[in-house]
């Protein structure tokens, strides 16, 4: 009865010696597998809020040309829709600078706004510096 019961404490040891190293192990990876999706996942966050931004400045391109050629009902339409998405892009941005960057052009939007509606031409200007600021950021 000794014996099988030595029996049993060694093979549970040696159990033990060849589990403990393996769980150790997949543990360590596991954990590493996490950091890398997390890590994954950031990056894909940040490449959703550059594309916003990019679409961004193709939108506030186009109400730049509409502006150009004196189109300013065609630019009312898109300015608004460039605001909306831009107000969209402010909210679901990562970055705490991006987000205030995005608010501070937001706040322009009024101003904007009644110079397309009195058919301003100075807001041409106004636009391309927001352009230039947009495409910068």
């Amino acid at each position: 009865m000794k014996k099988i019961g030595i029996k049993l404490i060694v093979l549970g040891a040696v159990f033990l010696a060849g589990y403990i190293p393996m769980y150790l192990k997949n543990r360590a990876q596991r954990q590493s597998s996490e950091q890398a999706l997390l890590a994954c996942e950031a990056r894909i966050t940040d490449s959703q809020d550059q594309l916003r931004v990019s679409r961004l400045v193709g939108t506030l391109g186009l109400v730049l040309v509409e502006v150009e050629q004196n189109n300013f009902g065609k630019a009312k339409e898109l300015s608004t829709r460039f605001f909306d998405d831009l107000r969209q892009a402010e909210a679901s941005a990562r970055s705490k600078e991006t987000r205030e960057r995005l608010r501070l052009m937001l706040n322009r939007r009024d101003e904007i706004t009644s110079d397309l509606t009195a058919l301003s031409a100075a807001v041409a200007s106004k636009i391309r510096s927001l352009y230039v600021e947009l495409h910068g950021s």
